[in-house]
């Protein structure tokens, strides 16, 4: 071999030494938040078609309006809003207010508005805690498919005690589908499947969202009129506004048929 070959033979790196694909869910968080901070949607407001699928074979349908601001906060009022039945997450906490009035206040974040948007808001650091919280193991980590698309899968569910996994679109950076297992007596494993993305505002929208349980589809939401970005008056996440008193959540104009 001349000195030549030598000095090319050094510089050749294999090539899983060099690529950047993530390769634990430290790597999955920190490509989320460097592909999307700065850019993704702060504000968002929508309506949305919701499902009920009953074991007895019935379907019920509710319309809600949402609002949502990141990091961390969600307000759902239940059409119609005269009716003063909402639900609000803010603060780390939920507070559920039923004809008007507030019914009860709970401590803990919602693993869904953290892993759909805050991520893209928040230092990895800080995301990363905040799994822990939520109890996704962040040692565990591995590749799947999911619906014929690369995943990244962080966390590991764990049968008989409370755990959950996060999927992660390897390509988009979103999440795709979140399972998590449960204590109670009505079903042992919670799954949400997110799907129908779009892109808006330099991220991406999903435009359905289903809840399975056991595997058994129980519950599907699909959305309209969203407006991104728009200016949002702060009492809508103020837990000490009551319903009555709070501001209506703009929406984007119908489409008129």
């Amino acid at each position: 071999m001349t000195l030549r070959h030598a000095l090319l033979a050094m510089l050749v790196v294999p090539a899983a030494l060099t690529s950047a694909e993530p390769r634990s869910t430290s790597d999955v968080v920190r490509a989320m938040h460097g592909a999307y901070a700065g850019k993704w949607w702060r504000t968002l407001t929508f309506r949305q078609k919701s499902m009920f699928f009953e074991a007895n074979g019935t379907m019920r349908v509710e319309y809600w309006t949402e609002a949502e601001e990141a990091p961390g906060k969600l307000r759902v009022v239940t059409e119609p809003a005269s009716d003063g039945n909402v639900r609000l997450y803010t603060r780390d906490s939920t507070y559920t207010y039923a004809r008007g009035a507030l019914v009860s206040a709970t401590p803990g974040r919602h693993p869904l508005v953290m892993m759909l948007s805050d991520v893209y808001a928040v230092a990895p650091s800080v995301t990363m805690s905040r799994m822990r919280e939520l109890l996704i193991d962040t040692t565990q980590f591995r590749r799947e498919q999911w619906q014929g698309r690369p995943v990244f899968v962080m966390g590991k569910l764990l049968i008989g005690a409370r755990s959950r996994e996060a999927w992660i679109d390897a390509e988009r950076l979103v999440l795709v589908r979140l399972i998590q297992s449960s204590t109670t007596a009505r079903f042992k494993v919670l799954e949400y499947r997110i799907g129908g993305h779009r892109r808006a505002a330099g991220g991406w929208l999903e435009q359905w969202l289903e809840t399975w349980e056991d595997g058994r589809l129980a519950f599907r939401e699909e959305y309209e009129r969203e407006l991104i970005n728009p200016t949002l008056d702060p009492r809508l996440f103020d837990p000490s506004v009551l319903p009555a008193a709070a501001p209506t959540i703009p929406l984007k104009a119908a489409v008129k048929r």
